[in-house]
């Protein structure tokens, strides 16, 4: 069985590893345009560019216009969030560092926290699972309609309706191009949808596990509070203890609210 600490190490692999395929630098000393942030600039701009045009080149049938216009949206929201984690990737890493230390690295296996911080690193290892399975299943669905429509009327579709200018699709050599061009769209976008989303949620869970941490030491410190050697004042080391554990939940509670 996996530690807290191997669970949490598999699935920070999974943001730095999504992070190094779109570029992105998050946890990389690496400054500035790189190969990899050019690449998915690229493809960005190619993304909203070609969306732009088949919208543009459609502008007389409605549907199709809206059709070639169904993800535009998204692409827009994925390029605002890509920019704005490479702004505020020194923040970020700062923040991931402290979370490993102060959680995973601090209490081991030995420890009483152990059980909470054990609990949280398997929600965080599998929601990482059912978030890749998911956004990379997806692939699969898109690829359904295409393969219905030709074995049963022998129509040839793209996986989106978005074209290259110069390039007729209709033809084998156009819809290889075509479709090539909108996967590697794809494989992207879902690289950076996996980034941004599971980022997210390894923050959102991992501060509920400072949440947790902390109710766990508030009991700690109500028990001992009830120690008759506390009330009586008759024990200098549960005195202590208490002072102690007191001490503890202030920092943490400030750790919460940063």
């Amino acid at each position: 069985m996996r530690t807290a600490i191997e669970l949490y190490h598999a699935s920070f692999d999974r943001l730095k590893l999504s992070s190094r395929l779109i570029g992105a630098g998050l946890w990389e000393k690496k400054y500035g345009f790189t190969w990899g942030r050019i690449a998915s600039l690229t493809q960005i701009v190619m993304f909203l560019a070609l969306h732009v045009w088949t919208g543009y080149k459609y502008r007389e049938n409605a549907l199709e216009m809206l059709e070639s216009q169904s993800l535009i949206c998204t692409g827009v929201a994925l390029m605002i969030k890509y920019f704005t984690m490479i702004r505020n990737r020194d923040p970020v890493r700062e923040l991931t560092g402290n979370i490993e230390r102060e959680t995973y690295t601090k209490y081991q296996e030995t420890s009483n926290e152990y059980p909470v911080v054990l609990k949280y690193g398997r929600v965080l290892y599998i929601a990482g699972h059912i978030m890749i399975g998911g956004y990379f299943g997806s692939l699969f669905i898109i690829w359904i309609n295409p393969l219905i429509m030709y074995f049963t009327e022998g129509r040839v579709m793209l996986l989106f309706f978005c074209e290259i200018p110069y390039v007729d699709w209709t033809v084998n050599r156009g819809y290889w191009i075509t479709v090539t061009l909108q996967l590697a769209f794809y494989i992207t976008g879902t690289c950076g949808l996996i980034l941004v989303d599971y980022l997210c949620a390894y923050l959102t869970i991992n501060g509920s596990l400072y949440v947790d941490i902390l109710r766990f030491h508030l009991n700690e410190l109500s028990e001992l509070l009830a120690e008759p050697g506390y009330q009586m004042r008759s024990s200098p080391d549960i005195i202590e203890k208490v002072n102690y554990k007191w001490r503890i939940c202030l920092v943490e509670h400030q750790h919460i609210v940063e």
